[in-house]
């Protein structure tokens, strides 16, 4: 199918289900985002840029989105795979670009959100932008991705000195579980998860 600006829409739709495969433990970050990529953050003023430290706000943002799984509803598509209460309720794609509208809710608070997303002409992803509603889920998120990022940072100095003891990434074998109010510890890995 084309696009309205010419280019064909499985460019977009690659990307989005290479992002989907992240989520799912099934590919790695370094293989999805772009070299060059920007990540915009709701809650902060200037734009991270670089794979690397968009890496770092996505896998965060992996702990945190989860959210509430008995809060889950059936509406939507769990990119999970079954994992979580976060749902992805719309999917809007024209050409390199596309927005998935998303839902979860986080220690109670409903959180209503899109991801506005931009790809090269090769899939990778080449700016990520995430959006929030209500104000509530915005205080929120800012409150739990802090954390996470501390968290993340502090594993990665740590995985700098000796890599055996670091937690692992979306898309690696060592997956962290995050519980809404808990901060993760080496206690909360997953099964490795094998890749297909």
């Amino acid at each position: 199918m084309t696009a309205p600006n010419g280019q064909n829409e499985s460019v977009s739709n690659q990307a989005i289900e290479s992002w989907h495969a992240v989520l799912r433990g099934e590919a790695d970050l370094d293989e999805v985002l772009h070299k060059d990529c920007v990540f915009w953050s709701p809650v902060l003023f200037r734009p991270q840029e670089g794979r690397e430290l968009t890496k770092l706000y996505l896998t965060a943002a992996y702990q945190v989105f989860p959210g509430d799984p008995e809060a889950a509803t059936n509406e939507g598509e769990d990119p999970t795979g079954g994992q979580s209460g976060f749902r992805y309720t719309r999917r809007i794609l024209d050409g390199n670009h596309a927005a998935l509208e998303f839902e979860t809710t986080m220690d109670g608070v409903t959180v209503n959100g899109v991801d506005l997303i931009t790809c090269d002409d090769d899939g990778r992803i080449t700016e990520f932008k995430v959006m929030l509603r209500p104000r509530k889920a915005v205080e929120k998120d800012q409150e739990q991705m802090a954390a996470m990022i501390e968290t993340l940072s502090v594993e990665g100095c740590l995985r700098a000195i000796s890599p055996i003891s670091s937690p692992g990434f979306p898309g690696h074998s060592n997956h962290w579980t995050h519980k809404a109010g808990h901060t993760p510890t080496t206690s909360d890995r997953r099964a490795p998860t094998s890749r297909t």
